[in-house]
């Protein structure tokens, strides 16, 4: 099949089927692990602030942290800064930029 931008390439990747997502996370994988990201954007533009479980792939909450019950209001979504301090969702508007805002106008990320 011809395609207009695969003529302009220099590399020719054939993946299997179905498995453009792990091509995906693993080109992911190398950005990351060489500092080629856009910090900037990546903190106020992505969900990158919020902490994933490895153990169900869920975002971690205050409950898994023994902070509040599960389930109950005040049950957060935990965000961090980067440098090993957190806080909850709710409180931030620009996750790392700001992890301890107490700004009303700041909105539930």
């Amino acid at each position: 099949m011809y395609s207009s931008s695969a003529a302009k390439c220099d590399q020719w990747i054939p993946i299997a089927p179905a498995t453009d997502g792990l091509l995906a996370m693993a080109l992911m994988t190398i950005i990351i692990e060489n500092g080629w990201t856009d910090e900037a954007f990546m903190k106020q533009k992505t969900v990158a602030p919020f902490l994933v479980k490895e153990s169900d792939g869920k975002y971690l909450r205050l409950s898994d942290l023994g902070q509040a019950e599960a389930g109950s209001d005040a049950d957060a979504i935990v965000v961090t800064d980067g440098s090993g301090t957190y806080g909850e969702s709710r409180m931030v508007f620009y996750p790392v930029n700001c992890i301890h805002c107490e700004n009303p106008s700041c909105v539930d990320a």
